[in-house]
């Protein structure tokens, strides 16, 4: 499995998806793509030009779930870098009020649910890729961001417009589903360096 940096041809997909999501994917999706680096865990055998996104036949079952393992990774890292970082998936299959995975945190803004995880909720790899699972129809959407001012909200609480647009002013990192759900894009708006984990 590599570490492939890709071309600005992902951020038409990306937005995209972005565009299919949430009402903060949906805000998300104006955000310029071109101020980050874009990359994906690819077997070593696929071409970064492997750009049918909607298309699988690339990973194999074990690549596609070290792939998984690596972006959740990846997500648990983001979170344990600061305080203030947190990642929101876009859920939707459930409604607020459903039921969740045993350990999922989420909240719900006009009637949109939201799986949610920082460093103190659900951090460790194998917690995130359990969200993930939960999280993940067509367009897979994980966000990310920070809190500019964290809002008080318990399991399952609903939050404000403003707090959840909050999140999306101070975006990251994005995440998607590609590859027919074999693999991921992963977004980042800065990288200091990308290396395989």
């Amino acid at each position: 499995m590599k570490t492939a940096i890709l071309d600005e041809r992902v951020n038409e997909y990306i937005r995209e998806c972005l565009l299919r999501g949430s009402i903060v994917a949906e805000k998300t999706a104006a955000i310029d793509l071109g101020r980050g680096v874009t990359f994906a865990y690819l077997p070593d055998r696929v071409s970064e030009e492997a750009t049918q996104f909607k298309t699988g036949g690339l990973f194999d079952l074990g690549e596609a779930r070290e792939a998984e393992e690596r972006v959740a990774a990846e997500i648990a890292s983001y979170l344990n870098e600061g305080t203030d970082r947190c990642v929101i998936f876009d859920d939707r299959v459930h409604d607020p009020g459903g039921r969740f995975i045993e350990h999922a945190f989420y909240f719900h803004c006009q009637g949109q649910v939201f799986l949610y995880a920082d460093r103190y909720i659900s951090s460790k790899a194998t917690e995130i890729k359990a969200l993930m699972r939960v999280a993940n129809p067509w367009p897979f959407v994980a966000l990310l961001t920070r809190w500019t001012q964290k809002p008080d909200f318990t399991r399952g609480s609903e939050i404000s417009v403003s707090d959840v647009m909050q999140l999306a002013e101070n975006i990251e990192g994005v995440i998607v589903n590609a590859w027919d759900d074999e693999g991921y894009l992963i977004w980042r708006k800065q990288v200091d360096k990308v290396t395989a984990l």
